[in-house]
């Protein structure tokens, strides 16, 4: 029996379901350590206990790229202050994340070479996955920073920069020989152009050309009465046989020529 109020099935479904918000979610964590880092990830941890787990776990000979690279010297040469130190902010976090790196490495070690007992294959899987995962935002924070630090840099060797793997350096070890290369090729290929010559323009206009062409008197345009006379014989003076055709002016009397009182 539906009860006072309720819409009916049947016009739910005209109106639409809802969709509810699917989340994949793991399984609980175990309680005990649990509100300890869910306070850290709301708070982080204060600063004295992050210096500690850091000196303890510094990077492994054998993995020595989860350090945080460092910044090339003709790099910060071209910094402003405010970049350097956000450079460093930047690069303290990645140092922490590879002390992270190092103890997920650390107990993935302990594990494997403890021949005694058997090996469980899901702690391996898990450390696993933590430590690529540890290890692909450590590669990310490395292009971030050197994008940010691009900025600062001409951009016709940006390219030359960030094209390199990234070891011990952010930009690579050899910086200063590719650069120098880049210019030795910008100029080789500068040199290698051909050779562009000012040309005199020429206007194609009809009406422009008829000006330059076709002129007239003393280098003014004729009438098209004058044009129509070109190549049929001698050029016509019309100024002349106007003056020829007046009639003869008298001479002007004494009284005439005296001005009048």
């Amino acid at each position: 029996m539906r009860e006072e109020g309720q819409i009916e099935p049947d016009i739910l479904t005209l109106l639409g379901k809802t969709t509810e918000l699917n989340e994949d979610k793991s399984e609980d964590i175990n309680e005990e350590f649990a509100p300890i880092w869910r306070q850290i990830l709301q708070r982080r941890l204060d600063s004295e206990t992050t210096t500690k787990l850091i000196k303890k776990y510094p990077p492994s000979e054998n993995l020595s790229l989860a350090a945080a690279p460092r910044l090339n010297p003709e790099v910060v040469s071209v910094m402003n202050e405010q970049h350097r130190q956000r450079d460093q902010r930047l690069s303290s976090l990645q140092h922490q994340l590879g002390a992270a790196i190092t103890a997920v490495g650390k107990v993935l070690t302990v594990i494997l070479e403890n021949r005694g007992e058997a090996i469980n294959p899901e702690l391996v899987e898990f450390l696993s996955h933590a430590g690529r995962l540890f290890c692909d935002i450590h590669h990310e924070d490395s292009r971030c920073r050197r994008t940010l630090v691009s900025s600062s840099i001409d951009k016709n060797f940006r390219a030359t920069l960030t094209d390199v793997s990234v070891d011990g350096w952010l930009f690579g070890s050899n910086l200063g020989e590719r650069v120098k290369a880049a210019r030795d090729l910008e100029k080789l290929s500068s040199d290698l152009k051909p050779k562009v010559t000012a040309k005199a323009n020429m206007s194609l206009n009809a009406k422009g050309l008829s000006r330059v062409a076709f002129k007239g008197y003393r280098g003014r345009p004729q009438t098209p009465r004058q044009q129509s006379y070109r190549g049929r014989g001698p050029r016509v003076d019309f100024r002349r046989m106007s003056r020829q055709a007046r009639p003869p002016q008298q001479p002007k009397t004494f009284r005439q020529s005296q001005p009048k009182q």
